[in-house]
């Protein structure tokens, strides 16, 4: 529950995430699920659930992606230098990728870690050495009560729906009131960004300027 709540999360403000597993259609499967969640919003940044050695290079990005590729691989462009890992969090020479290691069911920002060593992170880490806000408080014990719910399912398939049908009343809970906030000039809408922040209470405006930045 733990880990589905921060890979939304980091969809959701647009972070970089890699996706490492054996399984090519394990990494697009996933990959393409936790893509879904955030709907009705889209994702609109790099997209490659396979990365090959041709395309290697491309967690070099300076922009928010999603990728996937194999431990090997993973491991290949940390030992290039094309992922960089600092564990001073003030450091600003890191890549700032996170990898969520399937198999394992972990994820860190630390692949060399994470691959060799099976260690993890806790959320609370990882967005410290992102910099970005947690979900409000509310918001995060309405997501772990109903997922603790939905975990006791034994279908996969049933589960998958659930967490879908979920997620998507997530997002209209997250989305409330933004239509309240549409000013409109020669009947163009324009949405009223300083006004939607100043409505949300002082716990939530971290997150939420952080989903407008986005």
């Amino acid at each position: 529950i733990e880990n589905i709540i921060t890979i939304f999360l980091l969809v959701l403000l647009e972070q970089k995430i890699i996706f490492v597993d054996k399984s090519h259609l394990m990494l697009s499967a996933i990959s393409f699920f936790f893509i879904n969640l955030i709907y009705p919003l889209s994702w609109v940044n790099t997209y490659q659930p396979l990365l090959s050695l041709s395309t290697i290079r491309y967690v070099q990005s300076i922009t928010p992606f999603i990728m996937g590729g194999n431990e090997n691989l993973i491991l290949y462009a940390y030992y290039k230098k094309y992922i960089i890992y600092n564990e001073t969090i003030d450091n600003i020479d890191k890549s700032n990728i996170v990898f969520v290691s399937l198999s394992n069911n972990l994820v860190s920002c630390d692949c060399y870690n994470l691959i060799n060593n099976k260690k993890g992170q806790s959320r609370r880490y990882i967005l410290k050495y992102l910099g970005i806000p947690d979900l409000p408080k509310s918001l995060e014990k309405k997501l772990y009560n109903h997922l603790s719910d939905i975990e006791k399912i034994d279908e996969p398939k049933a589960m998958n729906e659930k967490i879908k049908t979920f997620f998507c009343r997530i997002m209209v809970f997250i989305l409330d009131d933004y239509k309240d906030h549409y000013l409109y000039s020669l009947d163009k809408p324009i949405f009223n960004k300083e006004n939607y922040l100043m409505c949300k209470k002082e716990d939530k405006k971290p997150f939420y300027k952080e989903l407008l930045s986005t």
